[in-house]
C-alpha cells in the first residue's frame, strides 16, 4: 500500500510538468550511468569541455528552400574580362557566395492603393487611374493570406481572437469573424483534396490509428439536453496510412472512435489487396470492427508501464526497460541502414528475437512463481504485456510491422495544440473544417511539400482539383502548376 501510494504521488507530479521517458535523462536513482566523483585519482587532470549538442547553432543557407533568390550581379566585371590584375589571365564564373537576410512579416499585411482622380475644370467629368492589374476592389483577400491564417490556426495554433488582436496592435485589423470566413472558403476548395486522400489512404498497406479527445459545443448541448443518450464522448482520430513512400495523415472529428473512423476508410480499400496491417493501442475503441486487419500494439504502451513505476521497483522494471531498449537499439539499425521490410523483419529475428524471449520468460515466471502481488502496479504492467504478447511482438513476425504508435502520437499533437489555445470547436461543420486543413497541411509536411504554396496554389486551380483531385494531390502537383 505504501508502494502504491509513492506512485499515485509519482504520477500526480507529472500533471506538472512530464519528464521524459529516457533512462538517460531521468533521477540519478534510476540511472545506470554513475556521476565520477569529485575528488579524482588524478588531481592534475583538467576536466575537459562538455561536447556541444547537435542541432545548435547557425542553420546553412540551404535550408532555406522557401528564400526569394536575388542574383547580385558584379558591378564592374563580367565572364571573360582580363584579369584585373594584370596576370594575363580570363575570369570566368565559380560557386556564387550566399548571404542570407531574414526579415520579420505581420500575419497579414495590408497595401493602400490610392487612386489618383481628375476633374475636368470645363464639363466636370472625373477621370480616375487604373489600378495595377490582377488587382480588383471586390476581392480584398488574397490567396496567400487564407493559407498564412489556416497555417497559423491549424498548425501553428493560433486562435483567432488572438491573430486579430496581433494585427490590429500594428494598425492591419483582421477580424476573427473575417477569418473564419476565409478558412471556410479555403477549406471548401481542398475538400475534393481531403476525399482523394481517405480514397488513397485505405490502399495502404500499414495504418496507425488513436485517440484524443476534443470540446465540440454543439454535441456537448446535445449531451446535455439527451440525457439517455448512451455514447457521450467526443473525440478526435488521427490515422496514418503508409502507402508506398507517401505519408497520408487523416483527422476525424465527432462521435466515433479511431477504430470506426478506420472502418470507414478502409471501405475504399480495393479488393483483392492483402490485410493491412494496424497499429495502435490495445484498446477496444481502436480496433476495427468491420474490416479485418492484421493488428499489431503498441511496445512503447507496455514499456511506459514500467517507466512510470521504475522508482518504486528499481530492480524489476530495470530489468524489463534493458530488455526493451536492446529492441529499439536493433529497431534504430535497421532505420540507419535503411532496410527493406523483410531484411529488417530478418535482422528482428536475428537480434531481438532472444531478448523477448528471455523477458516473455520472466514475466510468466513472476506470475506463476507468485513474485508479485497480481493486483499491484507491476502486477497490473506484467499482466497487460502478457495478455497483448503476440500484438506486441508482431513485428517478430509480420514484415513491416513497426514497434509502436509514435508516429500517430506526434500527429494528434497538432489537434492537442489548437485544442490548448482555442479550447473548443463552436460545432462539427467547424470542426470538419479543422479536421480537411489539418489534414491536408501535415501530410504536406511528412511529405515534404511546402504546405503554404500547396494552399497557394489549390486556390489558383479550384476547378481543376474539383473535376480531377488526384491530379493535384501534395507530391504531383508541381508537374501540372509548372505547366500551367
Amino acid at each position: 500500500m505504501l508502494r502504491e501510494t509513492k506512485i499515485s504521488v509519482h504520477r500526480l507530479s507529472h500533471l506538472f510538468g512530464l519528464s521524459t521517458e529516457k533512462r538517460s535523462n531521468r533521477s540519478s536513482s534510476t540511472k545506470k550511468e554513475k556521476l565520477a566523483p569529485l575528488d579524482s585519482d588524478n588531481p592534475e587532470e583538467e576536466p575537459t569541455e562538455p561536447t556541444r549538442i547537435k542541432g545548435h547553432g547557425r542553420n546553412s543557407h540551404q535550408v532555406y528552400k522557401g528564400a526569394d533568390i536575388i542574383t547580385v550581379e558584379h558591378s564592374t566585371l563580367k565572364i571573360g574580362n582580363p584579369c584585373p590584375l594584370n596576370c594575363g589571365g580570363r575570369l570566368y564564373e565559380i560557386d556564387s557566395g550566399v548571404v542570407i537576410r531574414v526579415v520579420g512579416s505581420p500575419i497579414a499585411k495590408a497595401t493602400r492603393y490610392q487612386q489618383q482622380k481628375l476633374r475636368c475644370a470645363l464639363c466636370g467629368e472625373r477621370l480616375t487611374a487604373s489600378l495595377p492589374q490582377g488587382i480588383c476592389p471586390e476581392d480584398r483577400y488574397d490567396e496567400t493570406v487564407k493559407a498564412v491564417i489556416a497555417l497559423q490556426k491549424y498548425f501553428m495554433g493560433s486562435p483567432f481572437h488572438r491573430m486579430e488582436a496581433f494585427q490590429s496592435m500594428i494598425g492591419m485589423p483582421l477580424p476573427d469573424s473575417v477569418q473564419w470566413e476565409l478558412v471556410e472558403q479555403l477549406a471548401d476548395g481542398v475538400y475534393p483534396i481531403y476525399k482523394a486522400l481517405i480514397r488513397l489512404a485505405a490502399q495502404g498497406k500499414l495504418l496507425h490509428n488513436d485517440d484524443t479527445y476534443v470540446r465540440i459545443l454543439s454535441l456537448m448541448k446535445e449531451n446535455q439536453e439527451e440525457s439517455e443518450r448512451k455514447r457521450t464522448g467526443i473525440y478526435t482520430s488521427g490515422i496514418i496510412s503508409l502507402v508506398e513512400n507517401l505519408q497520408i495523415v487523416l483527422f476525424f472529428s465527432g462521435r466515433q472512435h479511431a477504430g470506426e473512423n478506420l472502418d470507414d476508410v478502409l471501405a475504399h480499400r480495393a479488393k483483392g489487396l492483402e490485410k493491412a496491417l494496424q497499429m495502435s493501442d490495445a484498446l477496444s475503441a481502436s480496433k476495427t470492427k468491420n474490416e479485418e486487419t492484421i493488428q499489431c500494439n503498441c511496445l512503447a504502451h507496455a514499456r511506459r508501464k514500467f517507466v512510470e513505476i521504475e522508482e518504486v521497483w528499481p530492480q524489476e522494471c530495470g530489468y524489463v526497460l534493458d530488455l526493451i531498449g536492446e529492441v529499439y537499439k536493433n529497431n534504430a539499425q535497421t532505420k540507419d541502414r535503411a532496410m527493406s521490410d523483410e531484411e529488417r523483419l530478418a535482422f528482428h529475428k536475428a537480434h531481438s528475437l532472444e531478448p523477448m524471449k528471455e523477458l516473455k520468460t520472466w514475466l510468466d515466471q513472476q506470475i506463476d512463481d507468485h513474485l508479485v502481488e497480481p493486483n499491484s502496479s507491476l502486477g497490473k504492467a506484467i499482466q497487460y504485456c502478457r495478455n497483448h504478447w503476440e500484438k506486441l511482438t508482431r513485428f517478430l513476425s509480420e514484415p513491416g510491422a513497426p514497434l509502436d504508435n509514435n508516429h500517430t502520437e506526434r500527429a494528434l499533437k497538432i489537434p492537442i495544440r489548437n485544442r490548448k489555445n482555442a479550447l473548443f470547436y463552436k460545432t462539427q461543420h467547424g470542426a470538419l473544417i479543422g479536421d480537411i486543413l489539418m489534414s491536408v497541411i501535415y501530410t504536406c509536411w511528412l511529405n515534404d511539400v511546402n504546405p503554404l504554396d500547396y494552399l497557394i496554389e489549390a486556390q489558383y486551380h479550384r476547378s481543376l482539383i474539383l473535376q480531377n483531385p488526384e491530379s493535384f494531390l501534395p507530391w504531383n502537383y508541381q508537374s501540372l502548376t509548372q505547366a500551367a
